[in-house]
């Protein structure tokens, strides 16, 4: 694994807590080589980009939903 990789620690931050978005992203910059972004936008709506194709960008959000998922176990 990367040592640029971001570990989610519900602990840490809290279930309901929030962070601002433009903060969250700048603090990504430099720090990635693939990157999916999801999230709702001002008008309410989910979107979603990527650096790579749909196929990466589904891998990633597995692997991401994995680690999530796995994370409440800890």
């Amino acid at each position: 694994m990367s040592d640029n990789v971001f570990t989610f620690r519900p602990q840490l931050v809290g279930d309901g807590y929030t962070v601002n978005p433009d903060e969250v992203l700048q603090e990504c910059i430099g720090n990635f080589k693939e990157v999916v972004v999801v999230g709702i936008d001002n008008d309410g709506r989910l979107v979603g980009h990527g650096s790579g194709g749909r196929p990466e960008a589904i891998t990633l959000l597995e692997r991401a939903k994995a680690r999530l998922l796995a994370s409440y176990d800890d």
